[in-house]
């Protein structure tokens, strides 16, 4: 687990590690949630589907309007840790099953299970 305090180092993390989720929160100083979301979204589109945004800022109408149009999770602040584990484990196993899930190239677009 790591964290980081700006928009720009959270980047540099992302670029160079390997990460099964990602909480990310709309407010970061530099470099916004979702300005890095936008540049991970484009660079790592694998990875932004595992992004978990945190925010208490659903009240702003730009939040909302972002937030409404990526179909990523939201933990809205104050959150209950139980719904964060929760959702944080649902990204890591789905992360975990596409791992082990190879396609099958025979170009029946099917998936096949080792």
């Amino acid at each position: 687990m790591d964290q980081a305090g700006l928009g720009e180092e959270a980047l540099r993390k992302i670029q160079s590690l390997d990460y099964n989720c990602i909480l990310l929160d709309l407010r970061m100083s530099g470099m916004g949630g979702h300005e890095l979301y936008n540049k991970v979204k484009s660079d790592m589109p694998e990875l932004a589907e595992r992004i978990i945004f945190i925010t208490g800022d659903t009240v702003n109408p730009a939040t909302r309007e972002f937030l409404s149009g990526v179909p990523n999770s939201v933990v809205s602040k104050p959150f209950d840790f139980r719904e964060l584990e929760q959702v944080v484990m649902a990204i890591s196993q789905r992360t975990m099953d596409d791992q082990e899930t190879p396609l099958d190239h025979s170009g029946s677009g099917t998936q096949s299970r080792n």
